[in-house]
């Protein structure tokens, strides 16, 4: 029923209405009506009806319907909410003195209370509807059910592209990173490069400077003692035993430059940077120095000797102080007899001389030949312990740590072979 003037009517109330019937629509519909207020009455409770089968006969039914709000648009003087429930839509008309309230959102679940309009065809025959609206009187018809997930469509696509940027940097940032590390590595190797080079520069020089001390205190002492032996003063008549003396001393200072020549040749030699060339050249060292003194020499060694890298420095340093060692025995103690002792542990190896000389009271030991073992045996990070009994004799025991890995696979071979060519 459309009326003409503007009515004081309210949902419930109860009319009589005289009009103009006009068919050929949806439904009938009154035109010129005449409504009276007869009463009130409580509205009936809305039908619950689902979507999927729809009768023309729910046709200005007060029905109950659930949906999404798709979209609030205005048509003429009504807003109209468009809902979609399954793979159907519809519209929802609220007067326009009405506005709904903000928690009304698209994507919004709504539960809608309103009177069914059919909009396609008439109402003659059982037969379904096609189209459809919902009248609503208020807000209040209108419930609230949940809310619009937050993933929406734009807010998902927000989200990717901010991930796609992020990523975007972080990309860009690790091949910034990447350069920078690369840079730095190549700087990184050009120091070590360069401090390697000065290393073994140093090294280098300081190997020099040893071996021209060796050759200055060893071989140029022994020519400076040849060389007074055999030179007379003018006018100096030598008879033959001061002659065969003279001979004799020149024979035995030869022999010791020998020896000190040897010696010198064999540490710099990189091919007895082993411990196995280590302990076989010091126990020939100890049987030829002990056989020229007419004393007997005993050598005990390890029955395998590990294949354990010695520095040259370290080498020197061990021969000096073995040959220290024997000659302080030979010389102060007058023994009949030496050992030579050498053990092997997991990270040391130990020489043991003991001799059966007159041996001396601890504190009471003079000249500079025990200061020389513990200097020497210092500068290797070795010890020095020496044990003497009088009338029993001395035991000299050089306790030397291996090098560390650096030093094992480092320069030192390098060094020993270019000191080689010195």
């Amino acid at each position: 029923c459309r009326l003409t003037q503007p009515s004081r009517l309210a949902p419930g109330d109860d009319v009589e209405v005289v009009g103009l019937v006009e068919l050929g629509g949806a439904s009938p519909l009154l035109r010129q009506a005449v409504v009276r207020k007869t009463g009130h009455s409580a509205l009936p409770k809305p039908r619950q009806i689902a979507l999927d089968f729809l009768s023309n006969s729910y046709d200005s039914t007060l029905v109950r319907l659930e949906g999404t709000l798709v979209d609030v648009k205005w048509r003429g003087a009504d807003q109209v909410l468009e809902m979609q429930s399954g793979l159907k839509s519809f519209a929802a008309r609220l007067p326009s003195n009405q506005p709904p309230p903000d928690s009304w959102t698209v994507g919004s679940r709504l539960r809608l209370n309103g009177v069914f309009h059919i909009l396609d065809g008439n109402q003659t025959g059982n037969r379904d509807v096609n189209s459809f609206e919902l009248l609503l009187n208020s807000p209040a018809d209108v419930q609230l059910i949940a809310r619009p997930p937050w993933w929406t469509l734009g807010r998902l696509l927000v989200i990717v592209a901010l991930l796609l940027i992020g990523l975007a940097l972080a990309f860009i940032w690790i091949n910034l990173l990447r350069r920078e590390i690369e840079r730095r590595t190549i700087q990184l190797h050009r120091e070590i490069s360069e401090r390697e080079r000065t290393e073994k520069s140093r090294a280098i020089e300081q190997e020099r400077s040893r071996i021209a001390r060796d050759l200055h205190d060893d071989l140029g002492s022994k020519l400076t003692e040849i060389s007074m032996l055999a030179t007379t003063s003018s006018g100096l008549n030598i008879g033959p035993e001061v002659a065969l003396d003279r001979l004799g001393e020149i024979a035995q200072s030869s022999r010791a430059m020998t020896a000190a020549l040897e010696g010198v040749v064999w540490v710099i030699n990189s091919r007895n940077d082993t411990l196995p060339s280590v302990v076989e050249y010091l126990a020939s060292v100890a049987e030829e120095f002990l056989a020229k003194a007419a004393v007997s020499c005993r050598v005990e060694l390890p029955v395998s000797v590990p294949d354990q890298m010695i520095t040259a420095e370290m080498r020197h340093d061990v021969l000096l102080s073995v040959r220290e060692a024997l000659n302080n025995a030979v010389r102060h103690g007058r023994p009949t007899e030496v050992l030579l002792r050498v053990d092997v542990s997991a990270d040391s190896f130990e020489i043991r001389i003991q001799d059966n000389g007159c041996g001396f009271e601890s504190g009471r030991a003079g000249g500079h030949g025990l200061e020389n073992l513990h200097q020497r045996m210092s500068k290797v990070k070795g010890t020095c312990v020496i044990q003497s009994t009088p009338g029993v004799g001395t035991v000299v025991t050089l306790k030397i740590p291996f090098p560390q890995e650096a030093q094992k696979n480092g320069s030192n071979g390098e060094v020993s072979r270019d000191a080689a060519h010195l």
